[in-house]
């Protein structure tokens, strides 16, 4: 692998679908050099999912459609495209899309 990866968004349209707990989704994984770090492109179509405790730190770019972040305390955060944010490995929110997201992401596995 060259010290350059380039990652298309459009690649995670040749992925199949999978079921992922309440979401089907796409995920093209274009970087992979070890150490619990990744990145890609992932897709999915609506669905929410509560999540009580994000597995690892995730930095997001919404490329489609918005994403709806609801926190324990009833805090509300609205994604759309154009949009970036990080998750911290441990926090606790719901995810919620009323229709298709694809993001450009980030992981990072401590």
């Amino acid at each position: 692998m060259s010290g350059i990866v380039r990652i298309e968004p459009s690649s995670v349209e040749a992925q199949p679908e999978v079921q992922v707990g309440p979401a089907l989704t796409r995920t093209a994984s274009a970087f992979e050099p070890g150490q619990g770090l990744e990145a890609g492109t992932w897709e999915a179509k609506a669905h929410t999912e509560h999540i009580p405790s994000q597995l690892c730190d995730e930095v997001c770019v919404i490329l489609e459609g918005t994403v709806y972040l609801l926190l324990p305390d009833g805090s509300e955060h609205a994604f759309g495209p154009g949009a970036a944010f990080a998750i911290a490995q441990g926090t606790e929110l719901t995810w919620h899309q009323d229709d298709t997201v694809r993001k450009v992401y980030v992981t990072r596995e401590r």
